[in-house]
C-alpha cells in the first residue's frame, strides 16, 4: 500500500497547502492513506507555572518579530529590486544578519530551529495567498493570536506521558497540561509518532498546545454499521426511551 500520495506527488505536508487544485488533491490523499497512516493533531491544554509562562510570553514575542522581519524583508527586495525570495534566501538572511544585529540580539536567546518556523510560517501565507487567494500576509501585533511551530526536532525524545505533563525544549520542561482520557491514551501510544507542535496563547491568557501526530487510520473508526435501526422516543419520568426498551 502507498503510504501517501503525497511523497509520490513531491509534495510534503510543510507545503500542502501550496498545491493548486487542493480540494481535488485531498480527496486523492485521503482515499490513499486508508489503511495507512494519517496526521491527526491532538490540542491539550496546558497549566504552565511562572517560569514556564515568561519562557513561552518571551518565546512568542520573538517567534512574531522574526516573522514580521521576514516579511518585511521580502516585500522590500520584491518592491526595490522584483526579486523573490526563497526560504533559502530569507534563512540566510536570518542567520546571517538578523542574529547577528545589535537591535535584535536577544533573538540568540530563543531556539533558532522554532524561531526559523516563523519563515515557513509566512511563506506559507505567501502560498495561500497567490494558490488559494486568501488574504494577503500581514504584520503580526501583541493583539492577535500568538503562536509558534515547534519542529520534530525541538520537542524532547524523553517524553514518556506517564503523566500529563509534557517537555518541549530544554527551557520548557515537565509542563502541566490536560486533555481527554482519548487523547492521553493516544499520547502514550504514538508519543514516538509525534511530528510537530503548536503552542498558542488565546487574548484571555490561556495556553494550548496542538500535537501533530502520525496515527494508524483505522484507529479512528468509531463506529461499525450494525445493518440494525432503533427509534426512540422522549418521555417525562426517562428522558429517552429506545424502541428496545432501553432507558436513559
Amino acid at each position: 500500500m502507498v503510504k501517501s500520495l503525497a511523497f509520490h506527488a513531491g509534495v510534503t505536508s510543510s507545503n500542502l497547502v501550496g498545491v493548486t487544485n487542493l480540494r481535488k488533491f485531498k480527496r486523492i490523499f485521503v482515499l490513499n492513506k486508508i489503511n495507512s497512516d494519517m496526521f491527526r493533531a491532538l490540542k491539550i491544554r496546558l497549566y504552565p507555572n511562572k517560569e514556564h509562562e515568561q519562557t513561552i510570553n518571551q518565546l512568542l514575542g520573538c517567534y512574531r518579530v522574526v516573522y514580521n522581519q521576514m516579511l518585511y524583508f521580502k516585500k522590500k527586495e520584491y518592491e526595490d529590486n522584483k526579486i523573490n525570495l526563497s526560504l533559502t534566501d530569507l534563512s540566510k538572511y536570518f542567520h546571517g544578519t538578523l542574529l547577528k544585529n545589535e537591535k535584535y540580539i536577544w533573538l540568540n536567546e530563543q531556539n533558532t530551529k522554532v524561531l526559523k518556523q516563523a519563515i515557513r510560517q509566512m511563506l506559507t501565507a505567501y502560498d495561500r495567498f497567490f494558490k488559494l487567494h486568501t488574504g494577503y500576509p500581514k504584520f503580526k501585533t501583541k493583539k492577535d493570536k500568538q503562536s509558534a511551530l515547534f519542529p520534530i526536532d525541538a520537542i524532547s525524545k524523553k517524553n514518556t506521558f506517564k503523566e500529563r505533563k509534557i517537555t518541549l525544549i530544554k527551557s520548557l520542561k515537565n509542563i502541566n497540561f490536560r486533555c481527554s482520557n482519548l487523547y492521553f491514551k493516544r499520547l502514550q501510544r504514538y508519543k514516538d509518532k509525534i511530528r510537530s507542535a503548536t503552542i498558542s496563547k488565546t487574548k484571555s491568557g490561556k495556553y494550548f498546545l496542538s500535537i501533530l501526530m502520525d496515527i494508524p487510520q483505522d484507529k479512528f473508526v468509531k463506529f461499525k454499521q450494525t445493518g440494525k435501526s432503533v427509534g426512540i422516543d422522549l418521555g417525562v419520568k426517562d428522558f429517552v426511551i429506545t424502541s428496545d426498551d432501553k432507558k436513559f
